[in-house]
């Protein structure tokens, strides 16, 4: 399986609708702002648990912090390839209103966290610490 180089805007549409269908036949109250689209965030750290039945990932972050992941859309995608345990990945998904980060492309990572780029994800949503 290959991994993604880039993120391709013809697989987005599906990804962001898969997110927010449940939300999408919720009546918006009139004068009411439409939801900000989803943008691709990126997470480096270190993969320490997959559970397949639940499509989650458990993932060490360069804090320490072991976070939740929702990898359904990257399966979907097709974006999942070998799931090294206890070795970097870099992920690229997007925060979705559950607050949980979904995982859209699975990548191999730099071996030291001084070469990875910069984590432009902030949530910190599903803790497990």
């Amino acid at each position: 399986m290959r991994f993604m180089t880039k993120i391709v805007p013809a697989l987005m549409l599906p990804a962001v609708v898969a997110t927010a269908l449940p939300f999408a036949a919720t009546p918006v109250p009139a004068g009411a702002q439409a939801a900000p689209v989803p943008q691709i965030k990126r997470i480096y750290g270190i993969l320490v648990g997959v559970d397949l039945t639940k499509n989650l990932l458990s993932l060490k972050k360069r804090n320490g912090q072991i976070v939740l992941l929702d990898m359904s859309q990257a399966i979907a995608l097709q974006q999942v390839g070998v799931l090294p345990i206890n070795r970097q990945v870099v992920l690229w998904g997007i925060r979705g209103p559950d607050k949980m980060f979904h995982v859209q492309s699975i990548g191999h990572s730099a071996p030291t966290q001084s070469e990875w780029g910069d984590d432009n994800d902030s949530g910190d949503a599903n803790s497990q610490q």
